[in-house]
């Protein structure tokens, strides 16, 4: 009987999904035609098996061309929605069409959640169950992997304006979780995406109803980790005074500034352990450069000769006689040195050029003890401290997103292997429940033969006893 039902669907979707092909030009056919395929698709489990893609690959097709996927008619495209929900389903974890088919996907999806309030319309069942498969299949996390940025903002404000008094629980908490799974999951917070709820969370806004106040203040307690460093710049920027956004905007504000307190104290005492470490290794090294310098003035000069020095503590061992015939010969080399400049001993230049290395570089290290190195002045405009700030921070902020979007990509993965894995768990605890249903089975059926064994036993008993 399974193997019919299943034999009469695949049969049913290739003949709904080939008339879709070329869809009937009136709303009164198309629309019972895209029923009768949602019917099929929700009866469709997931890991669907080659035959059953096959059936599927016509409908498939047909739903994302333009033909559909563009209909005027709102109607339409709740159902076409409502079917494309479906097939995510059926695929999940994997989406079943390319980048731009998925965000042309997205778009309907979301726009199916506007008119959430209406409801008086044909579509409302319908939006009510997209609604729910996104939350279920968590298909909003998607559209952060394809960054749909304005159009997830676009589905804040759907909801916020859309939910009422008067809709089931389960649409209250689809939405919670859609907008929830979004902030969490989101690399960086812009305002844009903060402002709707914010905005419902204003206590002069009388445009926003109680109901949308409560599901905004409540996003934000359950993300309220996450949206504290977000929060105060997002209330900033806005313009808005705090005084004028209820209680919970107010206390995760004030939350988040004693925590930027708090963390600008440690950073100011790391900064003054390290300037006082500084200050210690500038003074040490000052003190040792001062010392260095009073050594060598004090101190005789040296000869070079041969790579060998030789000091005035050698020269002091020499006898009187000939201290006199040096200070001769120095009276000589004095003269002729007058008489002659261009004859001038190399070691003697080595050692005065040695002397003045040694005065610049302490003359150096003192004005960097000081402080006095100034790198605007030895700089050329073109490599100006603001300009190479500017062309560091050009190059950081390229960084940054090419890492954000290495970690999308990541997160986008590490997903996709939740999703197989939820799926692999679904599949054991199914053949878990088929394996008690048939060790039931079994016993009612060893009962059953025992009984009968029984049965037997007595009545041969009593055959023999006559």
């Amino acid at each position: 009987m399974m193997v019919v039902s299943k034999k009469v669907l695949k049969t049913q979707l290739l003949e709904y999904g080939n008339k879709l092909v070329e869809p009937p030009l009136f709303v009164d056919e198309l629309i019972p035609l895209l029923d009768r395929v949602e019917c099929c698709l929700s009866k469709v489990l997931q890991s669907p098996s080659e035959s059953m893609k096959n059936a599927l690959s016509p409908s498939l097709k047909a739903l994302v061309d333009e033909k559909l996927l563009g209909h005027s008619n709102v109607d339409v495209k709740v159902a076409v929605a409502s079917c494309i929900s479906e097939i995510t389903r059926i695929t999940a974890p994997d989406v079943p069409y390319n980048d731009v088919q998925m965000k042309a996907v997205f778009q309907l999806i979301v726009s199916s959640f506007e008119n959430l309030c209406d409801k008086s319309s044909r579509s409302y069942t319908k939006r009510i169950s997209i609604l729910e498969t996104v939350a279920k299949l968590r298909s909003c996390v998607v559209m952060l992997d394809f960054e749909c940025d304005a159009l997830i903002v676009e589905m804040f404000q759907h909801f916020l304006k859309a939910i009422r008094d008067y809709h089931p629980q389960n649409v209250f908490s689809s939405m919670e979780t859609i907008m929830t799974l979004v902030l969490e999951e989101s690399d960086v917070i812009p305002t844009e995406l903060l402002s709707p709820i914010l905005d419902c969370a204003k206590i002069d806004n009388k445009d926003v109803l109680p109901i949308a106040r409560k599901l905004g203040e409540r996003v934000l307690e359950i993300c309220a980790a996450k949206l504290k460093p977000y929060l105060v710049q997002a209330v900033k920027d806005l313009g808005v005074s705090l005084d004028d956004y209820s209680k919970v905007v107010s206390t995760l504000c004030q939350d988040a500034d004693d925590g930027d307190v708090e963390q600008n104290k440690v950073q100011a005492s790391d900064e003054n352990m390290f300037r006082t470490h500084e200050d210690k290794a500038g003074i040490t090294e000052a003190v040792s450069l001062e010392q260095a310098q009073l050594s060598m003035d004090r101190s005789p000069q040296s000869a070079m000769s041969n790579g060998i020095t030789k000091t005035a503590r050698d020269d002091s061992l020499a006898d009187s006689s000939s201290l006199k015939k040096q200070e001769d010969d120095q009276r000589t080399e004095s003269t002729e040195d007058l008489d002659a400049p261009n004859n001038v001993d190399p070691d003697t230049l080595n050692t005065e050029k040695a002397a003045a290395d040694t005065e610049s570089k302490l003359e150096q290290s003192n004005k960097n003890v000081g402080g006095n190195t100034s790198l605007s002045a030895n700089s050329t405009p073109s490599e100006s401290p603001h300009v190479l700030n500017e062309k560091e921070s050009a190059d950081n902020e390229k960084k940054m997103q090419m890492m954000r979007r290495k970690l999308r990509k990541m997160k986008r993965k590490v997903r996709i292997m939740r999703r197989k894995a939820q799926k692999i768990r679904r599949k054991v605890q199914k053949m878990r429940r088929e394996m008690q249903t048939m060790e039931s089975s079994n016993m009612v059926l060893i009962y059953f033969i025992s009984s009968w064994v029984l049965l037997l036993f007595l009545c041969f008993t009593n055959i023999f006893h006559f």
